[in-house]
């Protein structure tokens, strides 16, 4: 069906590392009862299909929209137990997905999947924003 594939798990990681530019744990100088350590986990993603399974009576449209779940702990770098927990699910709306769909490439041709690594991207700096004000909001 498709030309080309993408690769989302490689391009998740290389985005999260950007986003999260942070000094390992492992470099902590002396650490005091309050400082905090953090750790962020891609749980699960999905890029967004379409596609209409034809019977001999009726169109059936199968569709799922492009989705990213990302998870944060924050935690005691002394003892390394949880302070709080974070989670961060991230879909395309509705209306970016049928516009999406209803194009040329959505509805016929197929030379290129509908969602790419830059899609994904989107999708998880708007969940890490989402994360890191939540964890903000909380401390």
């Amino acid at each position: 069906m498709f030309w080309k594939t993408e690769n989302f798990e490689s391009s998740i990681r290389k985005e999260l590392e950007e986003i999260f530019n942070l000094p390992h744990v492992s470099s902590a100088e002396n650490v005091s009862g309050n400082d905090l350590g953090l750790q962020v986990a891609v749980v699960s993603y999905r890029g967004g299909e379409f596609l209409d399974f034809t019977m001999p009576s009726a169109h059936v449209p199968i569709f799922w929209r492009p989705k990213i779940e990302v998870h944060s702990r924050l935690y005691f770098l002394k003892d390394y137990k949880t302070f709080k927990t974070f989670k961060v699910v991230e879909r395309y709306s509705w209306s970016d997905f049928t516009r999406r769909t209803l194009t040329i490439n959505g509805l016929l041709l197929r030379y290129k999947p509908l969602y790419n690594n830059k899609d994904i991207e989107s999708l998880l700096v708007k969940a890490c924003f989402e994360l890191v004000g939540k964890m903000k909001s909380s401390l």
